[in-house]
């Protein structure tokens, strides 16, 4: 058995690790950490040379970037469980908005999460979050609070493709960016060095109540540094593209649906209603 927080949980933790000015770290891995995380266990060096180009991690770097991912794992609140997909309180874990299944890949990764944590040094003995939490940490509801909620008012920086988020602006005392190249384009060469000299630095790092970070495969390196200097940082993804282009990935829209009032926020769809208690 596995501990899972729920959203609410991991929200209220967040925040008062904020007013509290504690560290804090949601790191996510997901099936595409997990693929990696294999690879470099398996030494599987295609597989690797094709995440090169796409990540821009080198071949020769892999092994050290999966151990400081299990350093930072370790040292976070949260890492992600895909046992949910498994879960009857969970929806499956799906390819695209017609529900087609996830590929074969897909699902054998995801049902030896536990064995490759274990295999790359991740504890399993601590709280989990589910691996979509930085979409579900957008669903509206009446009685819940959101990641909006917690944001509004703060002081946040956003490290992601993105020069600016006009949104996040708006509901923020003060907010920071720092742009990344996207995928294919050579973050590692291009953008790594200047992101860790900037959140090594403590004095850099207060400056901010919390980073919300969509860096792909080195957002968890920059997230366990940031709380490691004592800052806050959510893994918030690919949900940052829901901020700045209201997208939602193919395989969450059976599940997610833009809000009919707050174009900011999420809810459920009927596919999904039920399982609302559950996340």
């Amino acid at each position: 058995m596995f501990e899972l927080h729920s959203t609410v949980q991991i929200l209220n933790n967040l925040q008062i690790a904020i007013e509290k000015k504690q560290p804090f770290s949601l790191i996510r891995f997901g099936d595409g950490g997990l693929k990696f995380m294999k690879a470099v266990q398996i030494n599987n060096i295609d597989y690797l040379k094709n995440a090169e180009l796409k990540e821009s991690i080198p071949v020769v770097e892999s092994k050290k970037v999966v151990s400081l991912w299990s350093k930072y794992a370790n040292q976070a609140n949260y890492i992600d469980t895909p046992a949910v997909y498994f879960s009857s309180n969970f929806w499956p874990r799906v390819k695209n908005k017609k529900m087609v299944p996830a590929t074969t890949r897909v699902l054998e990764v995801c049902m030896q999460w536990e064995s490759i944590y274990q295999k790359t040094k991740i504890s399993t003995a601590r709280p989990f979050c589910n691996p979509d939490v930085n979409f579900l940490a957008l669903v509206h509801s009446s009685s819940k609070k959101t990641l909006l909620s917690v944001l509004r008012e703060r002081k946040i920086c956003v490290i992601s493709i993105y020069p600016k988020i006009d949104c996040l602006e708006e509901i923020t005392s003060a907010s920071s960016f720092l742009k990344i190249n996207d995928i294919y384009q050579n973050q590692f060469a291009k953008d790594f060095v200047r992101i860790i000299k900037l959140i090594e630095n403590p004095d850099f790092v207060s400056q901010f109540d919390l980073f919300l970070v969509a860096a792909g495969e080195l957002g968890r390196l920059y997230s366990g540094i940031i709380a490691q200097n004592s800052g806050r940082a959510f893994d918030i993804g690919s949900a940052v593209s829901f901020f700045q282009e209201r997208k939602i990935p193919s395989r969450l829209e059976p599940f997610l649906k833009p809000h009919a009032s707050n174009p900011m926020l999420l809810e459920f769809t009927k596919q999904s209603y039920k399982y609302k208690d559950f996340i």
